[in-house]
Parts: C-alpha cells; sequence; structure tokens
C-alpha cells in the first residue's frame, strides 16, 4: 500500500523552508498514490456498475438473457430525483418587514442565481453529478470565478496608472460558472468523513495551446498523458492535434493554497493562496457519496448491496430462456416405419398416410409404440418453477431496493389498492431520502455561488446582471448591492425539494386542493373569535393560517405570497395603531340623557313656533275683519250719503243735472 504522507522533510525547500516546485510535485505524487490505493477498489466497482447499466458483456457472458432491472430503477430514479430546472429560493435570516433594502437584495441575488434554462452549466452538471451518485455513487460538480479585464481609461479616454505606475486594471466581465467532473477524475486525501479531508483535486484535459496560454512557456515541457480526444493506435507520447495533457487542480485545506500539477512533471506549473476566499475554502458542497460511512469517506454504489440478487435474477432468467428455446414438437421414432417421420415433417391438412403391415404396427402399440416425444410437460413444468423463482427474487430485489414495480408504472391485476399504496409508500419513504440529499447538494452548490458574488461581484455587475433598474425597486439598487457586498451571510440560499423533482400533475392538483380546503376550514373556524376579539385575533388566525400551510405538502408556493399578504395586513394595522386617538367614547346614560335633554328642548322650539304661528295667524285673520269691517262700514256711508243726496234732488225736483 502507498505510503501516508506525515512530513514533508524529505522533499526540497527553498531557503524560507517553504517546498519548491519540485518539491511540491514530489509531494503530490505520494499523495496522489495514497489516495488512488485507497480508491482502487471502488473504481473497479464503478467500470463494472457502468457495465452492467449499459448491458455492455464480453465474450464470456455473451449468451446470457438479462433482466435489466437496475438500468429501469436507476433510469427511474434520475427521472423522479430531476424533472425540472432548478429554482433557488434566497431569503433574508432575519425577515424584518421594514427592511425593504435586504427584501430588495434577496431579489437580486434570486435573479443572479436564476438559471438561464435546462442547458445552463448549473443544470447541465446536477445531472451528471446525479448520474454518477446513482451508478458508482459519487456526484461532485464546484463553482469557479471568471473574469475579464481591461485597462481603465479616464474621462479623456486616457490609461489610467496607479502610484506606483502600474496600470489600473477594471472588471470588463465577471461571472460564476459551475463544472462537472467524471467520479474518476477526482481525487481527495484518505480520511474518514468530508470535513476531516485536508485536500481534494481533479483534473481536466488541456490541449498544447490552450495550457501555454494559461500556465506560459513551461507547459511546453509537460507530457502529454491524457487518452482523452486521442485516435486509436496513436503513440501517446506524440504531440498531435488530439493529444491532451491532465492538469489537476488541487485545493488545500491546510495551507488554503491552489495547486496546478500534471502528473510525470518535475514540478507544479503554478500555486494561488486562497483565490476566491471562500468561508469552507473549498469551491465546491459536499459531494453526494453513496453510503459514506465515519470508518471510512469511500462511496459503496448502491448496486454492490443488490448485486447477489440482480445476478440470481440474470441467472433464473437465461435457463428460462434456453428452456423456451427447446419447447418444440420433437422426437424419435422407428425408421422401419417412415411413415412416422412424413406424418409431422410434411405440411397439409387433413392428410392420411399408407400405412405397411398394418397389422404388425398395431400389435406393436401404434403411434405410441413408434414414436418417443420430447418430453414438452417436464420442460413447461420447470419453467414455471423458475418463473415463480424469479419473482420471489424480484420480490426480495424490492425489498432491499426499496423499488417496486408500481414505482415504475407496473402493477399486477391480482394486487389490491391498499397493497399498492403500501407498496408505493414504502419505496416513496427511500425516494425522499434521496431527494432531501440531492436538494441539498444543490442548495449548497448555489450558496457557494453566492458567496463568491457577494465578495468578488462589483456592485455594477450587480445592479446590472439583476435587471433591478427596471424594476419599482430600483431607488434602492444601490444600497441593496452594498448590502449584498458587506453582508454575505445575511443572505441564505435554499433549493426545496418540491422545486426540483418530478411534477406529479394529478398529486399536485390534490395537494392544492387540500391547501385552500384547510385554509377555508381555518378561516371560517376563526372568524367568530376575529369578530368578537377584534385584531389581535385576526393577527393570530394569520399566524396560524402560515403554520397550517408551511405544514401542508405543496402549500410552499402560496406560503410566499400569504406571508407578504401578512406583512401588508401587520403594516396597516401598526399605521392605524399610529394616528392620533380620538375622545373616549362617551357613557351611554349620560348620551341617553343628552338625547332626551335635547329632544325636550325640540318639543318646547316646535311648541313655540306652533304657538307664534297660531297668533300670527290669529292676527292676519283679526286684520282681515278689520279690513272687512272697514269696507263694509265705507260701503254703508257711500250708500247713506248716495240716499241722502237723492232726496235733496227730489226736493228741489231735479234729476241731479240741474235740470226739471
Amino acid at each position: 500500500m502507498a505510503q501516508t504522507i506525515e512530513s514533508t522533510e524529505s522533499f526540497a525547500k527553498d531557503q524560507d523552508g517553504n517546498l519548491t516546485p519540485a518539491g511540491q510535485a514530489s509531494r503530490w505524487t505520494l499523495e496522489f498514490a495514497t489516495a488512488r490505493e485507497r480508491l482502487k477498489k471502488w473504481h473497479a466497482q464503478g467500470e463494472k456498475i457502468y457495465d452492467r447499466y449499459l448491458d455492455e458483456r464480453d465474450s464470456n457472458n455473451a449468451d446470457e438473457s438479462r433482466l435489466n432491472l437496475f438500468t429501469a430503477n436507476v433510469e427511474t430514479q434520475h427521472a423522479m430525483l430531476y424533472g425540472k430546472i432548478p429554482g433557488a429560493d434566497v431569503a433574508r435570516n432575519f425577515e424584518d418587514a421594514e427592511d425593504d433594502v435586504a427584501r430588495v437584495a434577496a431579489e437580486m441575488l434570486e435573479r443572479l442565481l436564476e438559471p438561464s434554462g435546462g442547458n445552463d452549466p448549473y443544470c447541465t452538471a446536477l445531472g451528471y453529478a446525479l448520474e454518477d451518485r446513482l451508478l458508482p455513487g459519487f456526484g461532485f460538480a464546484c463553482a469557479r470565478y471568471e473574469v475579464e479585464t481591461e485597462q481603465a481609461t479616464d474621462e479623456a479616454g486616457e490609461p489610467l496608472h496607479d502610484e506606483a505606475g502600474e496600470p489600473v486594471e477594471t472588471k470588463k466581465r465577471e461571472s460564476v460558472e459551475v463544472d462537472y467532473h467524471y467520479w474518476k477524475s477526482v481525487l481527495w486525501s484518505p480520511c474518514r468523513t468530508h470535513e476531516e479531508a485536508r485536500w481534494y483535486a481533479w483534473s481536466a484535459p488541456l490541449t498544447r495551446e490552450a495550457g501555454v496560454a494559461r500556465f506560459g512557456d513551461i507547459f511546453k515541457q509537460v507530457p502529454m498523458n491524457s487518452k482523452t480526444g486521442k485516435r486509436a493506435g496513436s503513440d501517446a507520447a506524440q504531440a498531435d492535434p488530439w493529444s491532451r495533457c491532465d492538469v489537476w487542480e488541487i485545493w488545500c485545506k491546510e495551507d488554503r493554497t491552489v495547486y496546478w500539477y500534471v502528473e510525470g512533471f518535475d514540478r507544479v506549473l503554478d500555486q494561488k493562496e486562497d483565490p476566491l476566499g471562500l468561508d469552507g475554502f473549498f469551491p465546491f458542497p459536499k459531494p453526494m457519496v453513496a453510503r459514506a460511512t465515519t470508518r471510512s469517506f469511500v462511496p459503496r454504489p448502491d448496486f454492490v448491496l443488490a448485486q447477489d440478487l440482480y445476478n440470481e435474477i440474470d441467472t433464473l432468467s437465461t435457463r428460462i430462456s434456453l428452456l423456451e428455446k427447446a419447447i418444440r414438437v420433437a422426437g424419435l421414432y422407428n425408421k422401419a416405419n417412415p411413415e412416422v417421420a412424413r406424418l409431422l415433417s410434411e405440411s397439409g391438412f387433413n392428410k392420411m398416410y399408407a400405412m405397411e403391415e398394418w397389422s404388425l404396427f398395431v400389435e406393436k402399440g401404434g403411434m405410441d409404440g413408434q414414436v418417443s416425444w420430447f418430453p414438452l410437460d417436464q420442460v413447461t413444468k420447470a419453467i414455471a418453477v423458475l418463473t415463480e423463482k424469479r419473482v420471489e427474487k424480484i420480490g426480495l430485489l424490492q425489498q432491499v431496493t426499496g423499488w417496486s414495480d408500481i414505482m415504475r408504472g407496473q402493477s399486477a391485476a391480482s394486487e389490491t389498492l391498499g397493497a399498492q399504496q403500501l407498496k408505493a409508500q414504502y419505496g416513496s419513504v427511500r425516494l425522499q431520502k434521496f431527494q432531501g440529499e440531492f436538494a441539498r447538494f444543490a442548495s449548497d452548490l448555489q450558496s457557494i455561488r453566492k458567496e463568491i458574488i457577494c465578495k468578488h461581484f462589483s456592485p455594477e455587475t450587480i445592479i446590472e446582471r439583476s435587471n433591478v433598474m427596471r424594476t419599482a425597486d430600483a431607488p434602492m439598487a444601490q444600497q441593496a448591492a452594498q448590502l449584498i457586498k458587506d453582508q454575505a451571510q445575511a443572505f441564505r440560499v435554499e433549493v426545496k425539494p418540491d422545486s426540483i423533482n418530478f411534477t406529479d400533475t394529478a398529486a399536485m392538483k390534490s395537494e392544492r386542493i387540500e391547501v385552500i380546503t384547510s385554509l377555508g376550514g381555518l378561516m371560517q373556524a376563526m372568524a367568530p373569535l376575529v369578530a368578537q376579539a377584534g385584531a389581535p385575533a385576526a393577527e393570530f388566525a394569520l399566524a396560524a393560517a402560515s403554520w397550517l400551510m408551511a405544514g401542508v405538502k405543496g402549500g410552499d408556493g402560496l406560503e410566499a405570497e400569504f406571508d407578504k399578504f401578512r406583512q401588508k395586513v401587520e403594516q396597516a394595522a401598526q399605521q392605524a395603531a399610529q394616528q392620533p386617538k380620538g375622545p373616549p367614547p362617551p357613557d351611554p346614560k349620560t348620551v341617553a340623557a343628552q338625547a332626551q335633554a335635547q329632544a325636550t328642548v325640540l318639543k318646547a322650539k316646535v311648541d313655540g313656533q306652533k304657538s307664534q304661528m297660531d297668533l300670527q295667524a290669529s292676527t292676519a285673520e283679526h286684520g282681515m275683519r278689520m279690513k272687512e269691517i272697514q269696507a263694509e262700514t265705507a260701503q254703508t256711508m257711500v250708500e247713506a250719503q248716495a240716499e241722502a243726496l237723492k232726496g235733496r234732488w227730489q226736493a228741489a225736483g231735479t234729476n241731479g243735472t240741474g235740470q226739471p
């Protein structure tokens, strides 16, 4: 077994006591040998598992008949675990209703982390990592910060220089990319848990031209040792357009330094001290590792635990196939009677054949005495027994793996609904655990991307890439971007299992109906309490509704909107409470007395107005009567004067004209 490094005293060092590039190359040569020795068995298992998944056979088992249940199980798991583009939810650690700047910052981060589509490198890396987890048992992906710079200029277009005369660089483009790495291209130090790992390393093939552009002329001396891209039969030592060199990127947590190294070369190509400055140093989440115990951090693939059952099922399938091929009408007959052979070998219906020496043929037992048939009944009985045995083995396999036929869309007509539900529930328990692990991996990868954005992106890039200036929150964009830069840990990122797993439309509809029904029942039950107790009861009802939706599967989407509604209601209640309060309500007895007094006064006014109106009416009537009396008196006086004048005219013997 390879030696484990306990001291670096044997490696070449410089005058300051640090390892030289040659000393670092010697160190990593020994480190890699130790790591490969520990992972040797697992690597061999992984290759066999891929062959089994793809049903690739050698000459020794080419005639086998396989029932590829392993392939069916893996494809079903992959489809159920990764059925949608994963969406990330970014939230503040303290969701204060009045902290609008933090709310805008969370929305900006969420936009920056949102995948652009199914072909986004983040989505692609998740799919590949999940496949590796399901097959060899190890899924890995890491984040990478990319930046392009250019020389800064002043308003006149002149290049800017610092105090030392060096040109000032400004960021032209920056992004956070996600890279997938093949499971055999990742090594780590021997350890019992992921947290104890001293270093992780992964390799990527580079051409000579790309290597020189990255590392300089030193790359011209490295051997082209990668098999990737080589033509069949080409010399590994000969450089050609298809030649590649496997460059290892080593992240050493002990000294927080990154090294670039090519196996077989006498020195490291480059090294940088903690280029990203992440809290956990490593630019990748904890890998998805199958059954890594605290005894050894080495994957144990799912297939290995059930390989005996898979092999037994394939053995039974092979025997059944061979027996099925043997089922045919065949037998031995007496050569002296060729008519017996013609009876089965010649085609024709309702055809008779002449038999010579018929009496002798009958004496020897007829057909039963002349033909010995192949024992079909024994073969069919053997097939029935083997088929029943295979069904039994499949049942055991389902118990070991947890993947029943019902979860693959298959069922037997003889099974009851309860039996099918029990099998689905038993398998879903393990599936939910797997879903949580995959969602954890996706969430941690997004959290690392978030941390890189917060620590390395410029505020201008954050504002531009989030497109916040085209929203109503544009006035707070600058403050929010600065908050992202200053308080990276104030935000948490989560990829929920429901946002990444396969969507069951019928189940989703049932879950939504359940949420609405439960919410409606709660509101109806709380309505009398709210009407009686007022605002405190309303706040309790809203809190109870939020708690209800948090516990009901399928309520996550509505929960966020309900929280916003709840915040608005609470803000409205706070604003109403801050308004100046009016005078206290009057005493009901005082109000009644005042009302009675007002009624008495009103009645007195009405009575006074009535009396005044009666007096005015009496006065008017009296005036009219006086006028009538005056008119009558005047009329009487006129008539009296007329009578008197008439009498004088008669006495005078005239008619009023002065003539007789």
